[in-house]
């Protein structure tokens, strides 16, 4: 019986480049969702709430569980407080890795008045 189970353990049944590249992306696609599950959202949303300045808000968070990053889409009232918030970042232990992707003003009306804003859109590289 020995000489039976040796002999089917070196023989790979089924085997194609095709399956393995199959099997590959899943597992790929496994580990993204284990990543996704075990990142800790309140851990960076903390770290933003003590970095943002008042006048800034961030509209839209997207993390990038692949390359452990970040992208922000931001609101403020000037150019001076996006400049704050990026600086802080940088200075920052653990989110330094900041970048403006890009930025422009925005003319919104609040209470029948309109209003110039400053939008931004920056991206933090090795955020978690």
């Amino acid at each position: 019986m020995g000489g039976q189970a040796s002999a089917a353990q070196g023989t790979p049944t089924g085997y194609t480049p095709e399956k393995y590249a199959a099997v590959k992306d899943e597992v790929a696609l496994d580990n993204g969702i284990v990543a996704a599950d075990q990142f800790h959202w309140t851990t960076l949303l903390s770290r933003f709430e003590q970095l943002l300045p008042d006048d800034v808000s961030i509209r839209n968070i997207q993390p990038n569980f692949n390359e452990h990053s970040v992208q922000l889409a931001c609101i403020a009232h000037d150019v001076s407080a996006i400049t704050r918030f990026v600086d802080n970042l940088w200075t920052s232990t653990d989110l330094s890795h900041a970048y403006l992707q890009r930025h422009g003003a925005y003319e919104l009306e609040v209470a029948g008045r309109k209003q110039v804003q400053v939008g931004c859109s920056l991206v933090i590289r090795a955020a978690f």
